[in-house]
C-alpha cells in the first residue's frame, strides 16, 4: 500500500516552499481503475499538450471559520498568483492572506454586515477589489466547465469554484485525496468554494484537483480530487472563475500585503 503523509511545514526555514506533488498526485491516480472511453477521448487524452497545474505554489491554509469559505477560496488564488508570479518567497512561513477578512468585507458590502452566511463566487472578488488587494484593473472572468477551457484558463490562474457538497466530503481518501464516490449531491444539498489548481489524466481517466480550506489534516494535504463527470454533477452554474490581471502588475503590485496574517494575529 501506498501511503503518504501530511507535510509538515514546520521543518521550513524562512521563505516557504513545497515540493511539487503532480508527481505523486500522478502515481496515486493510477491506482484508480480506467473508466471505458471512446477512442476518440482516447486519442483527444493522447495528443492534449502539458496539463496545467499549481501544487508546487499550494500550502494548506488553516482551517475557515464558519461561512467564509468563498473569502478563503479567493485568498487562496491570490497567494498562488503572488507565489508564481511575484516570488516564491514573497509570503514567508506561517504568512498567508486573510480570507476572514474577504468574507467580512463582501458580507458589509452586499449583506448589510449581516455575518450569518456565506458570499457568492463574485462577491468575493468584489470585496478584494474593495480592500485594495488586486490592481484596480483586475477583471473578473467566467470559465466555461468544459475541460478545453478549463484547460487554457488554467494556464495563466487556478480558478475559484462553488460546489454542492455531499456525504463523501466528510472523509476523502487519506491516500490520493479522492472524494468517496459513492455519494452524489442532490439539489438541497449545502454549497462550498474551494480553489482549482490541477488538471490530470490518468489511465484514460481525467481529474480535477482543488485545494480546500478546511486545513492541511483534511484530505491529502489539504487537497483533493473529483473525476470530470463528478464534477460536473456538483458545480454549480455560472460558479467557475478567475480574474485577468493586467500587464506588469507583478512588478510592482503589493496591495495584497494589506491583507496579510500570521496564524494567530495580524502582521501589519
Amino acid at each position: 500500500m501506498v501511503t503518504l503523509s501530511i507535510i509538515d511545514v514546520s521543518r521550513f526555514r524562512g521563505a516557504l516552499r513545497v515540493p511539487p506533488v503532480r508527481r505523486a498526485f500522478e502515481r496515486l491516480l493510477g491506482r484508480i481503475p480506467p473508466a471505458p472511453r471512446s477512442p476518440a477521448a482516447r486519442n483527444a487524452s493522447a495528443a492534449s499538450p502539458r496539463l496545467p497545474v499549481w501544487f508546487e505554489y499550494c500550502v494548506p491554509t488553516y482551517e475557515q471559520d464558519g461561512a467564509s469559505c468563498v473569502g478563503h477560496a479567493w485568498a487562496n488564488w491570490l497567494e498562488l498568483a503572488v507565489r508564481r508570479y511575484q516570488s516564491r518567497e514573497a509570503l514567508l512561513y506561517g504568512e498567508q492572506i486573510d480570507g476572514a477578512r474577504i468574507w467580512r468585507r463582501g458580507r458589509e458590502l452586499f449583506w448589510r454586515g449581516d455575518l450569518s452566511d456565506g458570499l457568492y463566487v463574485h462577491q468575493g472578488f468584489h470585496a478584494m477589489l474593495d480592500l485594495g488587494l488586486l490592481p484596480p484593473a483586475a477583471r473578473l472572468r467566467q470559465v466555461a466547465p468544459d475541460w478545453a477551457s478549463v484547460c487554457a484558463a488554467m494556464a495563466a490562474a487556478p480558478l475559484v469554484q462553488a460546489h454542492r457538497v455531499h456525504q463523501g466530503w466528510q472523509a476523502p481518501n487519506r491516500i490520493n485525496g479522492c472524494l468517496d464516490h459513492r455519494y452524489y449531491p442532490a439539489a438541497d444539498a449545502g454549497c462550498h468554494c474551494t480553489l482549482r489548481v490541477g488538471c490530470l489524466v490518468q489511465r484514460e481517466r481525467r481529474f480535477y484537483a482543488s485545494l480546500n480550506s478546511w486545513g492541511p489534516g483534511w484530505g491529502w494535504n489539504g487537497l483533493f480530487v473529483m473525476d470530470e463527470a463528478e464534477d460536473a454533477e456538483g458545480l454549480l452554474p455560472e460558479s467557475l472563475y478567475t480574474v485577468d490581471l493586467p500587464a506588469g502588475w507583478a512588478r510592482h503590485w503589493i496591495g495584497w500585503r494589506r491583507a496579510i496574517v500570521r496564524k494567530g494575529g495580524v502582521l501589519s
